[in-house]
């Protein structure tokens, strides 16, 4: 089973009709926080467990002829409007769920299985006492089978509305729907004779491990009511797999020991396939595991983990080592192959570290495995040129609806490209921000993310802004870009040589003849010792000067040092003036910010208006530091008029700059 693509219209945060298509391997939902990511999982998993993968438990009781099992239908989520709730405000119009499902290989191989071993599966229901309640359910489904023409990569639709069963368009519909719903039925009857693999998995945010579930106790309950709990799990629950596959490896274990009498049963615990694929990863990561008996007497059974010859229980690995175990032991527990996988926020109190690990894990185990991975993150890590592809943006409009953006496949060679230069400035928290704010330089980043921290409690809406440092000017068309490809609100903040190239931009050769080279400026990039300009112009000098020729390399380089060092021409007009002021407030309409300060525009950078002695980035980290600071800024409220409206235009606050 591989999720192709989900329609939801009047659910939660998506009020508007809203299609999200996945990719048939990995899946990585981004965004700002409250953007709609977890609401998006819990009505997938909702929605699958409600109306297509249902659980089904075994109960163990006793009367007075001794101990019975019964099977059970276990619904999950009643009522379903309680979990499938509508968008706040909306409550009187009509929900609607559109899911589209792709059958995979290992549907085709069960649906087979299935057929093949109907009769397997009916003996198998006589052990239950209530048995024979289920015969009908095989019998249809097997005769649905018969009536349709269920193929591999074929793509099923159902509509779900007013919170009702789907209606299947068709005999294939009918045959897979049916199918679904009674799949976790026939892993119960399947028992060691058929082959069946279970089709899904969600693991929550919130994994707790404490001690009561990383041992088990084989005599106190059974897989199935475990397995039933798990199932409930939303990105509200507090639930860990390692508990469950703790019981199954256990229980596993367990049964090896009784069949080979406690003698040799090692060597079938070592050669069990699931057993090796978890072994085989493990020592990927340099560890071994096991499960031993804690007290054989009640059969209660714990993990052990061995590093660097040294053994020791999973109670007592760090948080990294229990996910990685979380996720893998969760994975291989129910050997998932061709199916879904759905993991809210795995990097949650991860180590960096870790985090790029479980990534690498992720996406091995989506290949080898053959199963889908749907991850919502808040971690950067998780973003780089080769996942970028599967990168999918949650995100809030301004009337509070989530919505989906992917990138689009013919701009990913220039994503991947402007990603090389996001990373280099550890920027990438701009795919999980509400707004982002460009700004040329490192003084300027560390000014405005102060500003906007100070400002932000006076904004209605509840918002992350991040301010980046993009490294110069010219780098600005490349975050744009980006930035509309994720369709983030993005603002920028400029110095005033910025407006010559926007006029170039514009054609508006007015506005361009009113700055002119700065020769000092550049006369001062040259003598810096670290400035990277005048190193470079002086090496393509030498060079120019042994082969007695002018190089296009040095004209190129002239050129841009020329236009990054512009200030304003002497003695301009009064309509000069105003002419430029009317084209920054132009641009402003743009959210384009620029830099100037006084009646003829004496300041035309951050560092113009900062005090003396504050002006290069170790001063203006104490400054910002400094509990003055905002008393300064506000003390100075004229001078600093202009930052301060920029800020308040950011954070849309609508009081008037005092």
């Amino acid at each position: 089973m591989k999720l192709k693509s989900i329609t939801i219209e009047n659910i939660r945060s998506f009020r508007e009709r809203t299609t999200i298509e996945f990719d048939k391997g990995f899946n990585i939902l981004i965004g700002p926080n409250a953007g709609g990511k977890s609401n998006l999982l819990d009505i997938i998993t909702i929605v699958i467990r409600h109306y297509f993968v249902e659980v089904f438990t075994v109960i163990d009781q006793s009367d007075q002829t001794g101990f019975f099992r019964n099977i059970q239908k276990s619904p999950l989520f009643n009522p379903i409007q309680n979990y499938l709730d509508k968008f706040i405000g909306n409550e009187s119009n009509i929900s609607s769920i559109e899911i589209v499902f792709e059958l995979t290989m290992e549907d085709v191989k069960n649906i087979n299985e299935i057929k093949l071993k109907k009769e397997i599966l009916k003996g198998n229901l006589r052990k239950y006492r209530n048995g024979y309640n289920f015969i009908g359910n095989i019998e249809s489904v097997c005769q649905n089978f018969e009536n349709s023409d269920l193929r591999e990569g074929m793509e099923l639709r159902y509509i779900i509305q007013k919170y009702q069963p789907p209606n299947p368009a068709g005999n294939n519909e009918k045959a897979y729907l049916s199918y679904l719903n009674n799949f976790e039925l026939f892993l119960i009857l399947s028992e060691e004779e058929i082959n069946l693999k279970p089709i899904y998995l969600y693991f929550s945010p919130y994994r707790a491990m404490d001690v009561s579930n990383l041992q088990t106790n084989l005599s106190a309950r059974n897989f199935y009511q475990l397995y039933q709990s798990y199932a409930k799990s939303t990105s509200k629950s507090i639930s860990s797999a390692i508990e469950l596959a703790c019981f199954y490896f256990s229980q596993k274990r367990r049964r090896m020991e009784i069949s080979a009498k406690n003698n040799g049963y090692h060597n079938h615990w070592i050669n069990d396939e699931e057993v090796k694929l978890i072994t085989g990863y493990l020592k990927k990561l340099n560890y071994d595991w096991d499960i031993n008996p804690e007290n054989p007497d009640i059969n209660i059974y714990k993990i052990t983990l061995k590093k660097d010859g040294k053994e020791f229980s999973l109670s007592q690995a760090s948080s990294g080592e229990k996910e990685i175990m979380n996720f893998l032991l969760g994975i291989f527990a129910l050997n998932i192959s061709n199916g879904l996988i759905i993991i809210d926020e795995p990097d949650l109190h991860l180590h960096p570290q870790w985090q790029k690990l479980l990534i690498e894990l992720f996406v091995e185990l989506s290949i080898k495995t053959s199963n889908q991975f749907i991850v919502s993150t808040h971690s950067a890590i998780f973003i780089d040129e080769k996942t970028i592809s599967n990168v999918i943006r949650i995100y809030r409009d301004d009337t509070g609806t989530s919505k989906s953006i992917k990138i689009r496949e013919e701009y990913l060679p220039q994503v991947r490209d402007i990603l090389h230069i996001v990373n280099s400035y550890n920027n990438e928290k701009l795919f999980f921000a509400d707004k982002v704010v460009l700004v040329e330089g490192v003084i300027d980043r560390l000014i405005f993310k102060k500003l906007i921290s100070f400002y932000q409690s006076e904004s209605d809406k509840p918002q992350v802004v991040e301010v980046l440092d993009v490294g110069g000017k010219h780098n600005f068309d490349k975050y744009e870009q980006l930035l509309e490809e994720i369709n983030c609100e993005y603002y920028i903040i400029a110095d005033l040589d910025y407006v010559k190239e926007l006029a170039e931009k514009d054609e508006n050769h007015k506005i361009k003849a009113l700055f002119n080279i700065d020769y000092s400026s550049i006369d001062k990039a040259i003598k810096y010792k670290k400035s990277l300009n005048g190193k470079r112009l002086s090496e393509i000098i030498e060079d120019a000067i042994k082969v007695n020729k002018i190089t296009e390399e040095l004209k190129s380089l002239w050129n841009y040092m020329k236009d990054r060092h512009l200030k304003l021409k002497d003695g301009l007009t009064e309509k000069d003036i105003n002419e430029l002021r009317e084209y920054i407030n132009q641009k402003e309409e743009k959210n384009i910010f620029i830099l100037y300060g006084g009646d003829k525009f004496e300041y035309g950078e951050i560092e113009d208006f900062l005090p003396d002695g504050y002006k290069n980035s170790n001063g203006v980290i104490e400054f910002t530091k400094s509990d003055n600071f905002k008393n300064w800024f506000e003390e100075n409220a004229v001078e600093r008029r202009r930052l301060k409206e920029i800020v308040y235009k950011i954070l849309e606050i609508n009081e008037g700059i005092k």
